[in-house]
């Protein structure tokens, strides 16, 4: 055999050998980028799908007004403008419209908040299978799957302090002031987006001040800083919810003191201890929601990788805990003053939780599989596959249960001219059909009464187009009945709810 066949035939083996290790183990590149497509493709089929989110109407509506250049309009519509402008700036340069940039701008931004977890992860690790149990952990996440396809802020404002996190957690390798820098920046940029961050500008620096500086001077300094911020907490809420001042909100929890006092402890000779009532309604609502908002599946695993990996670098957990409890200050301020929080409001700190816990789901697959397996590792590794695939599969909206949405739409569209005033509680169906916008106010009204008899002169309007889940029908009867007229078209879904039109002007 000649050398030149010899290096030919070396040459042919290397790239067979090579090849099967590639088959047997894909590269971290080839898996992102996998995860990528799935996560783009996941958003396709739900932007295909499904109607848009009652949010995101309210902010594709407003960017239409930035692109027309009709911005003093545009601010009177809605009070937090930043992401709104965003889009419409977009849309008005791409000449693209506004509904189609907010779902690319958001799929874009919501899969980069999955590659900045890995890459955080990578940054805590090199270790290739907490990358993938990271990985994991993302897809099985229910409140990250739920807000696949949504046109909503809080994707700007995850991919921004998710950066912040990853920088935060480089320095903790390689200490440098650009760190600190890109930390303050983003943070402040998803301020534009969600006024909290800046909590997270505040705590977090002071903190690892406070914890890793020696002087006791400065410590001491920074405590009161700290102790500073949460004391004026409550007054960024105000600014945040724009609010008339802080007496508002205390007005609000003396009112609700109030209740819990007349209607529920008077009986008993215990009024007194209303007060004491409150604040334990209040802290397990708190408790509750925010455990619900991290997410079981992550503490636990968190827990467990504090107690049993070796891998797991402590300086990292400390970080990913301090996210945790500034967002649970900013839980506790919600809903101790305002009982609001929803689980995407915590969704930041669940992702944050999702570095240690990667290190838990490894040291658990580890010993699920090893012969020395016991009864509580199995059953641990079991209920924890369950919630994962729970978080997939639950988070994943694979059919629309609102599809008779477009029924509706497509009725108006036909039947009612652009001219028509239409009062409905789904804004959907008249941004869908394009109407003016819904009244919010009714919306949130007849959401939370018994009775919508009264809440209007229904025959002021051309048309009142209602949605109705089972259990409340019979507000179509009440309609009917005030109003004196019969619907003239009803739609209905497998669940039982139904859109109920009513024409009240011939």
């Amino acid at each position: 055999m000649t050398m030149l066949s010899r290096a030919r035939s070396h040459w042919l083996e290397d790239l067979r050998l090579g090849l099967e290790r590639a088959a047997e183990r894909p590269s971290k590149r080839a898996i992102l980028s996998g995860l990528v497509v799935l996560n783009l493709a996941l958003w396709l089929w739900t932007s295909a799908q499904f109607t848009i989110n009652p949010d995101g109407f309210l902010y594709i509506t407003q960017a239409r007004m930035v692109a027309a250049g009709r911005y003093a309009e545009a601010l009177l519509l809605y009070d937090w403008p930043a992401y709104s402008i965003l889009i419409g700036t977009l849309s008005m340069l791409t000449g693209v419209d506004a509904l189609h940039v907010g779902a690319a701008l958001n799929a874009v931004a919501h899969t980069l908040c999955m590659i900045v977890v890995l890459a955080t992860v990578s940054e805590a690790s090199k270790e290739r299978s907490v990358w993938i149990a990271a990985a994991v952990l993302v897809f099985g996440n229910l409140w990250w799957n739920e807000l696949r396809g949504t046109v909503i802020r809080e994707h700007l404002f995850l991919l921004l302090m998710l950066v912040g996190f990853h920088s935060m957690v480089r320095d903790l390798h390689a200490a440098s002031w650009r760190n600190w820098i890109v930390f303050v920046a983003t943070g402040c940029a998803a301020a534009l987006f969600r006024f909290e961050a800046l909590l997270f500008v505040a705590i977090i620096p002071l903190t690892r001040i406070l914890l890793e500086c020696s002087d006791r001077r400065v410590r001491t300094l920074t405590f009161g800083i700290i102790a500073a911020v949460a004391v004026l907490s409550p007054y960024g809420l105000v600014y945040w919810k724009s609010s008339a001042g802080l007496s508002q909100l205390f007005e609000s929890v003396g009112e609700r003191v109030g209740i819990i006092r007349e209607q529920i402890l008077d009986p008993f000779l215990e009024g007194r201890m209303a007060l004491v009532g409150y604040v334990s309604m209040a802290a397990g609502i708190i408790l509750f929601k925010f455990v619900k908002a991290l997410g079981v599946a992550n503490i636990a695993l968190s827990a467990y990788a504090a107690r049993q990996s070796k891998q797991l670098p402590p300086r990292v957990l400390h970080l990913a805990l301090l996210y945790v409890l500034t967002g649970f200050l900013l839980a506790s301020v919600q809903i101790f003053f305002n009982f609001i929080f929803d689980p995407r409001h915590g969704l930041l700190m669940s992702l944050v939780l999702t570095v240690p816990a990667a290190f838990g789901l490894v040291e658990l697959h580890r010993r699920f599989w090893s012969a020395q397996r016991d009864r509580a590792v199995a059953i641990f590794g079991c209920a924890i596959g369950g919630l994962l695939l729970y978080g997939f599969f639950g988070g994943v909206r694979f059919y629309d249960p609102h599809r008779f949405v477009w029924s509706a739409v497509d009725w108006l569209k036909t039947n009612a001219p652009q001219d028509a005033s239409v009062l409905t509680n789904n804004g959907q169906i008249t941004f869908y059909a394009g109407f003016p916008l819904w009244d919010q106010d009714f919306a949130i009204t007849a959401a939370r009464r018994n009775s919508i008899s009264y809440l209007r002169n229904w025959r002021e309007y051309d048309y009142v187009v209602l949605q109705l889940r089972q259990s409340r029908l019979y507000f179509g009867d009440e309609v009917r009945r005030e109003a004196g007229v019969d619907p003239v078209a009803t739609f209905e879904n497998r669940r039982g709810d139904r859109i109920v039109v009513f024409r009240m002007k011939p």
